[in-house]
């Protein structure tokens, strides 16, 4: 009786640990939405069942390296592409250029 106590406070601690917390549920993708060339830039959002993808202009190239950041919920919070950080907004935050 006691194993099979400590076996069912385990596993119900073990499933709280393993809840997914939705950190990074929006990947960007693309380059800068001004150039010349139609490639603009594209947001696959898991927040979805299936994940959808959908074009998002913007003024910042994700050229070699990208990161973004989500709530708990799945919302996007920032993003980067190494060099700048964007809010989710698309606007520069403060001290947030020139990084790299």
């Amino acid at each position: 009786m006691k194993k099979a106590v400590i076996i069912l406070v385990g596993i119900y601690f073990l499933q709280n640990v393993s809840y997914a917390q939705k950190q990074d549920f929006q990947w960007l993708y693309g380059y800068n939405s001004q150039f010349s060339e139609p490639t603009g830039g594209c947001v696959l959002d898991f927040n979805y069942e299936p994940p959808i993808l959908y074009e998002q202009d913007r003024d910042l190239n994700f050229d070699v390296t990208v990161t973004s950041a989500c709530d708990i919920e799945g919302n996007l919070l920032f993003y980067s592409n190494g060099i700048n950080i964007h809010n989710h907004l698309g606007v520069l935050v403060e001290n947030g250029d020139s990084l790299n």
